[in-house]
């Protein structure tokens, strides 16, 4: 698990952690990559659970947090934003990582692969996380052609872009 988080997120030497994965997901793709997460930690030997945001109580009882959302408009969702402001202190006493989600991230034009880094990159630090990772998604149908056209994408990219074992490796 230090790998994950750059060799400094979270380190245990002979007790259990027990981890949040908290999340807000509007397709199921974001959710999906949360329960990946929480069963790697969980064959690690650490007690985690991957609940979404408007289920989070408090983060009391937690020693580290993982936080995603997907990314919309370049930007992670107004929720992650949210769901950060509200527990700024609590995040700041815990190790603290974060995910976003994008189906276009690395075959976007790269001013919008860029956009959406520095976007991650600025909801990281609001969190005070330790690291950062940037995973692609699925859509459900094909993108427009002008959509594809504006972005970059290519005609022929699959539809899912998933990398559930991108996501067990970060952990």
């Amino acid at each position: 698990m230090a790998d994950m988080f750059g060799g400094a997120f979270y380190s245990v030497e002979a007790s259990m952690s027990k981890i949040l994965v908290a999340f807000f997901s509007k397709t199921g793709t974001t959710g999906e990559y949360a329960q990946v997460l929480a069963r790697a930690f969980i064959e690690e030997g650490h007690e985690a659970e991957a609940q979404p945001f408007e289920r989070v109580g408090s983060l009391d009882g937690y020693d580290a947090v993982v936080l995603g959302a997907p990314i919309n408009g370049m930007q992670p969702v107004p929720e992650l934003g949210a769901f950060i402001a509200t527990n700024t202190g609590a995040l700041a006493r815990r190790p603290c990582a974060l995910f976003t989600v994008s189906y276009m991230y690395g075959k976007a034009r790269k001013a919008w692969d860029a956009a959406m880094q520095k976007s991650t990159a600025t909801a990281a630090a609001a969190a005070g996380a330790r690291t950062h990772r940037i995973f692609t998604g699925r859509l459900q149908t094909t993108s427009p052609f002008l959509m594809r056209l504006i972005f970059g994408i290519p005609k022929d990219l699959p539809l899912d872009r998933r990398d559930p074992v991108g996501m067990t490796a970060w952990a």
